[in-house]
């Protein structure tokens, strides 16, 4: 490999001026701090007179110095030419902030170590920077040579500089590597030589040099060109050099690959994809299927009740049809269930808004439920707040649905006691509530309850029956109608569950 050109030392001087959020500086072989920048002070918060000739281990938390960490960041800097990592570092005032950081081994050309080149980005601020560009004191060893081994030893970033008109100047080794080029090819070519066709018809590398002019840098992520043809998706930043008195020199292009990170995002997304349509494709098999079993299900419900009400069979022919009748009627309850949930996950379902009287949707779904709680020998009561108009505006068949579920799970969770309906009206809204006696439910498992599939214990479905989609489909019923439901529970005291609807009365209501 051809060495990097070096720059004029008042131009790397320039250079590392120019810059605020990289903190670069240069270390002994055994850690302790030789040189400190700028954007070193602004990101750590130590001025240099603070921290040259400290050991670097200053900015690491207690517990990374307590396991030897820095040690070990430069050891493998040592082993493999460079160390990269992103941590927690501290500044002066003892906050903390994320940091990706850089350690490369420097060497003279007699090939000897001579120390450290240490790259630090304050990714906190990585939303709201402005510029992504090296930073350095006016000298790492104060000497052209030293500025030369620092730049050229940095491999995970792509640094040239290029001159007023986009001509490259300089060629570290990360240039090398993640552009394909060696100096030699690249130095003394304009910087459009990495754009996509495209990006060149478009005068895109132009605009960008303009725009880092105009506002003082230049930052993207796009597609560029490394010489073997292939594409990378490079992070890139593009900083204006100028001299004290404010005259152009040139350019500072820094050069990530994120084409890693860009097709690990990609795969993530293209998951997602695949996951929404799989889950739209379950939906619709679900209800397909649920809806071609409930029809003839339905003739085998109708069927078995003839014969569980027919007086003039023998005993053991009642019997049967009795069961069968019970049966067909739970496993229509759970198609049911089913066939809900899987409308609701794919956004068919309607809510209504139209005239209904609250007491009487009470007293319907306590009337249904009056034999499942005597047979049980439960009680069910009911009460209405007599301040709720008598007609309001809202869907009646969904409230009864919700209310009928709630209703049969306290009468299946309750050996003892009883169950009661209530409905309040609290401020704008009608608060209706279901009181059990029950099993009651832990504080665990109450967090989930509301989750598709979900009972409130594993025993629970084979004790008890059913899909654990009822409290799903509630919530997501209530939520549709502008409502919330939560629950109050104590093992073995019973449960409350409640949840509320907007009250809209009807005109003319009284």
């Amino acid at each position: 490999m051809q060495a990097p050109k070096k720059l004029d030392y008042k131009l790397f001087e320039y250079l590392i001026k120019g810059v605020r959020d990289y903190a670069i500086y240069a270390l002994d072989p055994n850690g302790y701090i030789i040189s400190w920048n700028a954007g070193a002070e602004h990101i750590k918060g130590y001025k240099a007179e603070d921290v040259v000739g400290k050991h670097f281990s200053i900015f690491y938390l207690d517990e990374d110095k307590n396991r030897d960490h820095p040690n070990f960041e430069l050891n493998k800097a040592l082993t493999d030419g460079s160390y990269e990592e992103e941590g927690y570092r501290l500044r002066k005032d003892g906050t903390l902030f994320l940091a990706k950081v850089t350690i490369s081994a420097i060497y003279d050309d007699a090939g000897a170590h001579v120390g450290f080149a240490k790259v630090t980005r304050d990714l906190s601020e990585r939303q709201n920077a402005s510029v992504a560009v090296l930073n350095s004191t006016q000298a790492l060893l104060n000497s052209e040579n030293a500025f030369n081994l620092m730049i050229a030893s940095v491999k995970d970033y792509a640094i040239f500089s290029l001159s007023p008109e986009g001509i490259i100047q300089s060629w570290n080794a990360g240039a090398e590597r993640i552009k394909g080029y060696t100096a030699e090819e690249a130095i003394g070519k304009h910087f459009s030589l990495f754009y996509t066709q495209d990006a060149k018809d478009r005068k895109h590398p132009e605009f960008e040099l303009s725009e880092a002019i105009k506002d003082g840098s230049y930052e993207e992520e796009g597609w560029r060109v490394r010489k073997d043809g292939r594409q990378i998706w490079a992070g890139v930043t593009i900083t204006p050099v100028r001299t004290e008195n404010g005259v152009l020199q040139g350019f500072v292009k820094v050069t990530r690959d994120l084409t890693e990170r860009r097709r690990y995002e990609t795969d993530l997304e293209n998951a997602r994809d695949e996951a929404i349509m799989a889950n739209a494709l379950k939906s619709k098999f679900v209800a397909n299927v649920t809806h071609e079993i409930r029809t003839p299900l339905s003739g085998v419900v109708g069927l078995s009740q003839l014969i569980a009400l027919n007086a003039d069979l023998d005993q053991m022919t009642h019997d049967s049809g009795v069961r069968i009748f019970e049966a067909s009627k739970q496993l229509l309850l759970i198609l049911n269930d089913l066939l809900d949930f899987a409308k609701l996950e794919s956004g068919k379902v309607e809510i209504e808004n139209i005239h209904y009287d609250v007491s009487q949707i009470i007293d319907d779904v306590v009337g249904l439920s009056k034999i499942q709680a005597q047979e049980k020998s439960l009680s069910l009561i009911s009460h209405i707040d007599s301040e709720i108009p008598k007609i309001v505006f809202g869907d009646p068949n969904k409230l009864r649905q919700i209310l009928n579920n709630l209703i049969n799970n306290a009468i299946k969770f309750t050996d003892v006691g009883g169950v009661e309906v209530s409905v309040d009206k609290q401020d704008d809204s009608l608060l209706f509530s279901v009181t059990d006696t029950g099993i009651g439910i832990t504080v665990e498992t109450q967090e989930k309850l509301f989750k598709p599939f979900v009972q409130a214990h594993e025993s629970t479905s084979r004790m008890f029956g059913g899909t654990g989609l009822g409290l799903s489909i509630a919530r997501q019923l209530v939520e549709l109608m502008g409502g919330a439901i939560g629950l109050i529970s104590q093992p073995g005291q019973g449960t409350t569950i409640w949840f509320t609807l907007p009250l809209s009365p009807s005109i003319g209501g009284s």
